[in-house]
């Protein structure tokens, strides 16, 4: 089902169209941080609960068109309930965008270190669809907060997309040292 929403823009500070494409099925719980881990108010961490579990705390936009950015763009963004990710898609949470230009630090740790960047987004991935008849999903980024890192935040973003587009390969641009250790643990049996 995709959805479009109106929802502020990510650097330029105006409205743009999104279309979502995440699909809203149950409710799903809630995570806070506690101590150094973001956990539920029963104790129990991320990668405790299954994508299903976590699907509605997703949010998946795809912009095939604007003027400030590549075509074909995807945005997914794992924040920490379904009300945070209610309130992203209404425009009330300002999705965070990696931006490479005019940096002096990693644009992994510029995003985190942003005032704008919300404290309920956990984690992101920005990449794009190519290929030829747009068949391979390119993941440019990926970051997670770092109390929400080895929580499988990752994990299910990517399992998001592969939902989104059962049907496209999916492959890493450039990946960092972490990126690498990653793929290969998403990747093995």
């Amino acid at each position: 089902m995709v959805v479009e929403c109106t929802i502020l823009s990510l650097s330029i500070n105006n409205i743009m169209k999104f279309k979502k494409l995440a699909k809203l099925i149950h409710e799903m719980p809630d995570f806070e941080l506690q101590g150094s881990k973001y956990k539920t108010s029963e104790g129990k961490d991320i990668k405790d609960f299954g994508e299903d579990q976590v699907e509605e705390n997703i949010i998946v936009y795809y912009i095939e068109r604007h003027p400030l950015m590549p075509p074909n763009k995807f945005l997914v963004y794992f924040l920490d309930s379904a009300e945070s990710a209610n309130e992203m898609k209404a425009g009330d949470i300002t999705p965070p965008y990696i931006h490479v230009a005019n940096l002096t630090t990693s644009p992994f740790v510029a995003l985190w270190r942003m005032k704008s960047t919300d404290k309920r987004v956990l984690g992101t991935i920005q990449g794009h669809l190519g290929g030829d008849d747009l068949d391979t999903i390119y993941v440019d980024f990926m970051t997670v907060r770092s109390n929400a890192r080895r929580q499988n935040v990752n994990s299910q973003m990517i399992n998001a997309l592969k939902k989104e587009w059962p049907d496209k390969k999916i492959e890493y641009v450039d990946l960092t040292d972490q990126g690498k250790k990653f793929k290969a643990k998403y990747e093995s049996p």
